[in-house]
């Protein structure tokens, strides 16, 4: 008699288990396949895109990191990470954000739709990730435009914890901090959404507080 409950309990936690973990790991998946797709026929060569023009023998370092050129310093240390992978990997390197772009889109995406069926999660990751948008700003080179628009449900998903919760507040001022260091347009793009935030909570003073060191986090991050 006690061996059939534990089976029960076991054989209803496996499955559970097993359920959990295809909900989780599916948009992953779909951003991996929809990367493969996109990014297979570039792999023999160098990408060059309208914006985006990458070449061996730049120096890790841009001017711009200086304050030279006369250029914002938002995008930085994407710049410096593109250039430690051309470093390191060759020309295939170029091919990395737009690559890595996919996968973060629709986990991102399907992260936001909280307590929803798989087929509605896999849904939104792949309209977040294939439209118009996305397409046109690939074919003017904006990868890291693109990157910070896959990072932006991440940091919306960590500003409505931290709207709740207070230890959250430092990782939402990561995950913005993130999302801005990719593309400064973010730093604006943001504060409707934060404001959106705050508007719907019920505690409104605390969550604008909350969410107000996380915004300064995430400048001091900048």
């Amino acid at each position: 008699m006690a061996r059939g409950p534990a089976a029960g309990i076991g054989g209803g936690l496996l499955p559970a288990r097993a359920g959990t973990a295809l909900v989780a790991s599916a948009p992953l998946l779909l951003g991996v396949v929809l990367a493969a797709l996109v990014c297979f026929p570039f792999l023999s060569g160098r990408l060059l895109l309208l914006d985006f023009v990458s070449g061996p023998h730049q120096p890790i370092m841009p001017a711009t990191s200086f304050g030279l050129n006369g250029g914002l310093t938002g995008g930085v240390p994407l710049a410096i990470g593109l250039r430690l992978l051309d470093r390191l990997i060759g020309p295939a390197g170029s091919v990395v954000p737009a690559a890595v772009f996919y996968p973060l889109a629709t986990t991102g995406a399907a992260r936001l739709v909280r307590n929803a069926v798989l087929p509605a999660r896999l849904g939104a990751g792949l309209f977040y990730a294939v439209n118009p948008f996305v397409f046109d700003r690939l074919y003017a080179g904006q990868l890291g435009l693109l990157l910070g628009y896959a990072l932006l449900p991440f940091a919306v998903t960590a500003f409505l914890d931290a709207s709740r919760e207070p230890h959250h507040v430092a990782r939402a001022a990561c995950w913005a901090g993130a999302t801005v260091m990719m593309s400064q347009h973010f730093a604006w793009i943001l504060v409707p959404g934060i404001a959106a935030i705050i508007v719907t909570q019920p505690g409104r003073a605390r969550a604008s507080m909350r969410l107000s060191g996380a915004a300064l986090g995430a400048a001091a991050i900048s």
